[in-house]
C-alpha cells in the first residue's frame, strides 16, 4: 500500500473473519439471496424508462442497467484500441446479464475485441445450477430459462474464481491465444450486492478494483454499504470505516472521479441510483 492508502482497519480478527467466510463458501457454497447475476430490474436512474435493447436470436431484452452497460460497451468498441474491451461482473453468480450481453455482442467477442468476465469467490455457475436453489422468486420455468441461457452462451463468457486480494492478477485467454491480465486493463467493473456488501475487508478488496481499472475504465457499485443499508455491530463499524477510506483512496490514490449524477444525455443532472468511479479517459456517463 502507498502512504495514502488505508492501513489501520485490517485487524487480525477481521482478516480471520474473511478467511472463515471464504472457507464456509468453499465448504457449503454460496448462501447469497440472489445468485443469478441478472440486473434487468435495476435502474441507473430511478424513473428512467429508456428503451431496452433486443437480444438477437430470442425473446431476451437488455433493460435497465443492462442497457446502460451495453451502450457503454458499444461506445468503447467504437474507439480505435490495440486491445479488447474487458467488462467484469464481480460476484456475478451464473451471470445472466453477462450471458445476454454475450448474445448481443456475438461478433466483437468472436473477433477478440470484447471479453466478458464473471467472477465468483469460490465457485462457478455449474455448482449454482446443479443446486437449483429453491428461491421463492424463481419458478422452475425461470430456472430452466437461466440454464438454457448458460448452455447456449456460457462458452462466450469467461468465468473465473477471483478473491480480489492484492496477490491476485487473473487473466483471460483471447481467441488469438494471447492472455490479457485484468489489472490495468478492465474497462468496466460492476458489482451489485457482492464485493462491497459482503466483504469483511473492503479496504483491501475495493482498492483492488482501483488497480484493475484502465484509464478509460468505470466502476459501478452500490450506494449502500451492506445488504440492508446499515451496520449492526463492532465488526461492521470497522468495515464501514474501511469502505469509506477505500472509496476516498480510489479518488486520491488512483485518480478516479466519483460520479453521482448523469453527465450527458436526456437525463443529464439526474442523480444516479448507483455510485460510479471513472478513470481519467472514461467517456461521460450518459443516460
Amino acid at each position: 500500500m502507498t502512504e495514502s492508502e488505508p492501513r489501520d482497519f485490517t485487524s487480525d480478527d477481521r482478516m480471520a473473519a474473511h478467511e472463515r467466510f471464504v472457507a464456509a463458501q468453499e465448504h457449503s457454497g454460496s448462501d447469497y439471496t440472489s445468485i443469478t447475476g441478472e440486473y434487468v430490474n435495476d435502474r441507473l436512474v430511478l424513473g428512467c424508462l429508456d428503451e431496452g435493447l433486443d437480444v438477437p436470436g430470442g425473446e431476451e431484452v437488455l433493460d435497465g442497467i443492462e442497457a446502460f452497460i451495453a451502450r457503454h460497451i458499444a461506445g468503447l468498441l467504437g474507439e480505435a484500441t490495440e486491445r479488447p474491451v474487458i467488462a467484469q461482473d464481480i460476484g456475478g453468480g451464473v451471470g445472466v446479464s453477462w450471458l445476454k450481453l454475450s448474445a448481443y455482442f456475438a461478433e466483437p467477442i468472436a473477433a477478440g475485441r470484447l471479453a466478458l468476465v464473471v467472477s465468483n469467490l469460490t465457485e462457478g455457475p455449474e455448482r449454482y445450477l446443479q443446486r437449483n436453489y429453491p428461491r421463492w422468486y424463481l419458478t422452475q420455468n425461470a430456472w430452466q430459462r437461466i440454464y438454457d441461457l448458460y448452455e447456449t452462451y456460457g462458452d462466450r463468457v469467461h468465468y473465473i474464481e477471483d478473491d480480489f486480494m492484492p496477490t491476485a492478477n487473473p487473466a483471460v485467454a483471447l481467441p488469438n491465444g494471447r492472455e490479457l491480465a485484468l489489472r490495468c486493463h478492465t474497462d468496466l467493473a460492476h458489482e451489485h450486492l457482492s464485493l462491497t456488501n459482503w466483504s469483511k475487508i473492503p479496504e483491501i478488496h475495493i482498492l483492488e478494483v482501483g488497480r484493475r481499472l484502465s484509464r478509460r475504465g468505470i466502476y459501478l457499485t452500490d450506494r449502500t454499504t451492506t445488504r440492508y443499508g446499515f451496520d449492526k455491530d463492532t465488526e461492521d463499524e470497522a468495515r464501514l470505516r474501511g469502505i469509506i477510506a477505500a472509496r476516498q483512496a480510489l479518488e486520491k490514490v488512483y485518480g478516479l472521479q466519483k460520479v453521482t449524477a448523469v453527465e450527458a444525455g436526456s437525463f443529464a443532472g439526474e442523480m444516479l441510483a448507483r455510485l460510479i468511479f471513472k478513470g481519467s479517459e472514461a467517456p461521460p456517463i450518459t443516460v
